[in-house]
């Protein structure tokens, strides 16, 4: 196990976000042939490794989700677990790597699969182009040990559009920022109790009757739990400083968006995080990620929704109420990728 670990913190060592894992893959691929295995890469960065006559395929992805500091990790070791400072650490699903280098330093007969750009929507996983040695599949992309499923859930990304004009605002001009909380995973970490800043954001808007809306740039990525979200803003009422909520006179006088009081109402109505537990198995059955929120006079407001369901049945009527939702707010949406996903 230890040397499982050694390779790991290898890892933490290289850049692998998603979309930008290209440090990673150089590494993989020189590793592996120097210890006798064959390497292909395909056109969106997959990369498969094999040797001799293999019964078994290991598959995993190499990007991960890139929160704080990341990709430069500095790790730690806080009661026999290992973690990373003021960032996330990658072990999703760096543990997987890592356990293949050991069987390629062991020299198996196996194939690795290594897909690309899972993070953001399996899209090295949906473009595959090798032909496959092996009868058997193992998927390592887990959060447990000594566990194998036979399923998981599938998930939908959302994008939803709208153009609004600007009109000029009374008031004085604030920054209205919640920067810096916990964030996490919008699948694994969706119900723990994680706050998002959006919906902070949103609440503090509302109860203190700003309706004048200039920008927002909230969230990071579309499946991590807002962490970040700032607003320009005017207001006629004094604001003030509130728990998680920083705020900033600025001296400036934007306009401001024609119906920017609908998107903060929109935000604040917006059900994110779990819609529907499995009792039986005490898991998210349905669950929504309020992911990013974006609007300024250069290109209208855009917002990203990830969702995610244990059945296909509760994937699309999780999508279709949403999209509902966004077109009553007069926004226009498209389903970006819709993902069903099964692990053996």
């Amino acid at each position: 196990m230890s040397a499982i670990i050694d390779h790991f913190q290898t890892l933490t060592q290289i850049p692998r976000c998603s979309k930008a894992a290209d440090k990673l893959l150089d590494f993989l691929v020189d590793f592996s042939k120097s210890r006798g295995y064959s390497v292909e890469v395909d056109e969106v960065k997959n990369i498969y490794i094999h040797k001799g006559n293999p019964t078994l395929c290991l598959q995993a992805h190499y990007d991960m989700v890139c929160m704080g500091k990341a990709p430069i990790l500095e790790t730690y070791i806080e009661d026999g677990v290992m973690r990373a400072k003021d960032s996330s650490l990658g072990a999703d699903n760096g543990m997987a790597i890592a356990m293949m280098m050991q069987n390629m330093d062991e020299g198996l007969d196996l194939e690795f699969l290594l897909t690309a750009d899972e993070e953001i929507g399996l899209i090295g996983a949906n473009e595959v182009a090798f032909d496959l040695k092996a009868k058997y599949m193992l998927n390592l992309d887990s959060e447990d040990e000594a566990e194998v499923y036979i399923g998981c859930a599938g998930g939908a990304d959302l994008l939803a559009f709208k153009e609004d004009s600007y009109v000029e605002g009374v008031g004085i001009c604030y920054e209205v920022a919640v920067k810096g909380l916990t964030g996490g995973h919008s699948g694994v970490d969706i119900d723990k109790g994680i706050p998002s800043a959006i919906k902070v954001l949103g609440k503090y808007l509302l109860e203190n009757d700003v309706t004048q809306l200039a920008s927002i740039y909230a969230g990071e990525r579309r499946n991590s739990i807002p962490a970040n979200a700032v607003v320009i803003v005017r207001s006629e009422k004094v604001l003030e400083n509130d728990g998680d909520v920083s705020v900033r006179v600025l001296k400036e006088e934007p306009k401001v968006l024609k119906e920017g009081s609908k998107i903060i109402t929109l935000i604040d109505e917006f059900r994110h995080g779990v819609l529907a537990m499995d009792e039986e198995l005490d898991i998210p059955n349905m669950s929504i990620n309020l992911a990013i929120i974006t609007a300024d006079e250069k290109g209208g407001v855009k917002i990203e929704v990830s969702a995610r369901a244990m059945a296909a049945a509760e994937l699309e009527y999780m999508t279709a109420t949403t999209g509902e939702f966004f077109e009553f707010y007069g926004f226009s949406r498209t389903y970006r990728r819709q993902i069903s996903r099964m692990e053996t």
